[in-house]
């Protein structure tokens, strides 16, 4: 049974119109930061880091002196 009938078509809606936000700036990429470098202003700050870390170094090494003594 075929009970297909003439329909009219639907009227075509046209799609809203979306613009960006002007911003002034256009597309920047995303900020990322350093990284966690240190800068070449900051030589004081890798000099610190670099005596904590002889530092460090030193007591892990007088640790394992001690544990392999006894």
């Amino acid at each position: 049974m075929n009970c297909a009938m003439p329909q009219a078509a639907a009227p075509a809606v046209p799609a809203p119109i979306v613009t960006a936000p002007r911003t002034g700036t256009g597309i920047l990429p995303p900020n990322t930061g350093d990284a966690g470098l240190v800068g070449s202003s900051s030589s004081t700050n890798g000099t610190l880091f670099a005596f904590g870390g002889l530092v460090a170094l030193a007591l892990a090494c007088l640790t394992a002196v001690r544990f392999a003594r006894r």
